[in-house]
């Protein structure tokens, strides 16, 4: 698990939720939690004991049970959200993350009890939510520019790779028509050889003769 505290902001039932998850286990806990409702601020605790109860009841392992927790709370599209008040006791509530199976289908994957907190948070709140959502929005500039330079990079080798394929292509048609238009010479020439009969050869040659007398 990751020591840095996350922020998250939820809706649920179109309602804002901001909650900051601190990732740093105990010998009791595996995290803490704190949350604002855009009125008040609740904080509770995920223990081990409830963390076990939920990972047998879902059959998987602790470490991947974690590690679906960690998706679950950075608002994972696998996990409905659910935060609900304890009936008459305004002071506790429950913040719950389901997990879809099929369909409609889905199961309890965890959840956690918190009570009221009468620390005023609620500049603080946002202001880590503002913070924490500006770096994942650098963090995603940065990946966007770093992916563009590698594009770019390949594009521009594909470009000279092009370019020199373009000029072999080039060079390769010159050399063969050169050649064939020379074979295409040579085999005029045979043909015309060819072409002359026995006496024309004897005529040519008695020509020749007289000129020379």
């Amino acid at each position: 698990m990751e020591k840095t505290p996350s922020m998250t902001r939820f809706n649920i039932n179109e309602k804002f939720l901001y909650v900051k998850v601190f990732w740093q286990p105990n010998e009791n806990d595996l995290f803490n939690i704190k949350m604002y409702d855009g009125k008040k601020a609740w904080s509770g605790r995920f223990s081990y004991e409830f963390a076990r109860k939920y990972q047998e009841r879902l059959d998987e392992t602790e470490e991947k049970y974690q590690a679906n927790v960690k998706e679950a709370l950075r608002k994972d599209p696998k996990f409905i959200y659910s935060f609900t008040l304890i009936p008459d006791d305004n002071t506790s509530a429950t913040f719950s993350w389901k997990k879809k199976i099929k369909g409609t289908d889905t199961v309890v994957h965890g959840c956690v009890p918190v009570h009221r907190d009468d620390t005023k948070e609620t500049r603080a709140f946002i202001l880590d939510f503002l913070l924490a959502e500006n770096q994942d929005l650098r963090k995603t500039v940065e990946s966007v520019n770093l992916r563009n330079a590698e594009l770019a990079a390949n594009l521009d080798k594909c470009k000279k790779d092009l370019d020199k394929f373009v000029g072999i292509k080039t060079s390769l048609e010159l050399s063969f028509y050169d050649k064939f238009e020379q074979l295409l010479n040579a085999k005029k020439k045979r043909m015309r050889l060819l072409e002359i009969t026995p006496h024309d050869a004897t005529t040519n040659v008695n020509n020749i003769e007289e000129e020379i007398i």
